[in-house]
Order: C-alpha cells, then structure tokens, then sequence
C-alpha cells in the first residue's frame, strides 16, 4: 500500500468512508481501499499485520511487523491507498518528519507566495501545485493519443490506397472486356 498519515482534525481533504462515518482511524488504525479489503478478505474491525519501515536512526530504517486494526474503508478504485491518523507516525518512527506536504494558500496568496517560503526550509526539496500531477497524467495521455491518431490516418491512408488500387484494376478490366466486345 502506499500509506498516508492525515491529521483526522484537518478537515481540508480526508478519505471517504464505505458507510459513512468520520476518519478518526486512532493511533493503530488503518483506513484500506474496499477492493484491497476484498482482496485480503478482511472487514472492519478485523486486524492485519502492516509491514512498513520504522526508522531506526538518522537515516535507516528497518523493516517491521505491526497489528494495525482496520477501522474503515474508503471507495478508491485502486488497491493502493491506504490512511492512518498522524499519531500512527510513532509506531513507524516518523515523529517530525514528512515526505510530502499538502498545503492550502491563506486567502488572498497563490500558490507561488507559497512555493517562495518553503523553498528556503532546509529539507524542502521540491513545491509542486496541486494539479501537477493531473496535469503530468494528461500531457502522457495525450501522447498515447497522437500515437493512436497516427496510427488512424495509416490505417484509412491504407484503406484508400486498396480501394483506388482495386477501382483500377477493375476498371482496366472492364476496358478490356469492352475492347473484346468490339473486337
């Protein structure tokens, strides 16, 4: 799975529920994707045993074994997102610290006034608007369809190439069986 801590008070962006309910997973809950439940053949309120990396000192980690509870579900079409609470960052030694940062401008600044005071914060190494990755999504479809229309004009090129060819063919036959005729 591709783990998120979110803070459950936020209420900016949280997942979804199957069955209603507010995401409040605690500190050993985990919030899974319907399909991934289905596929593990767990429900809310069994418990899966979560491999993840536990940071064991300034930089290495250690691969782990937890209980964690599942204590929702969420509708994502993929497998792969799963949500915890930020307090679950203890029991994977992530106190402090954060890959990714999701960040909402005070009314009145853009997103550039916020780009421009992270930046200098030692540890940031990237700032990316929110679409960027929708828009990323969207330049690679659209090259797969430049692709399929290139393979399109081929085919109807090809298309139009066999008709004008056998429309020749056929009429140099009928000139010939006219010539025939008279002859």
């Amino acid at each position: 799975v591709a783990l998120m801590l979110l803070d459950p008070h936020d209420t900016t962006w949280r997942p979804t529920l199957v069955g209603g309910g507010t995401f409040d997973p605690g500190a050993r809950g985990i919030v899974l994707a319907r399909k991934a439940a289905r596929d593990l053949g767990v429900h809310v309120g069994d418990t899966v045993r979560l491999r993840h990396p536990r940071r064991v000192g300034e930089r290495s980690f250690a691969y782990v074994d937890s209980r964690v509870e599942v204590v929702g579900l969420h509708p994502n079409p993929f497998r792969i997102p799963a949500y915890m609470s930020l307090d679950a960052a203890k029991l994977l030694g992530l106190e402090g610290a954060a890959n990714a940062l999701s960040v909402v401008p005070a009314h009145g600044r853009s997103s550039d006034d916020v780009a421009r005071v992270l930046f200098p914060i030692p540890g940031v190494t990237s700032v990316q608007r929110a679409p960027a990755t929708i828009e990323a999504l969207r330049e690679v479809m659209d090259q797969y369809t430049d692709i399929l229309r290139v393979t399109e004009v081929a085919a109807v090129a090809l298309v139009l190439l066999l008709a004008f060819n056998a429309t020749g063919i056929a009429i140099e036959e009928r000139v010939r069986e006219h010539a025939t005729m008279l002859a």
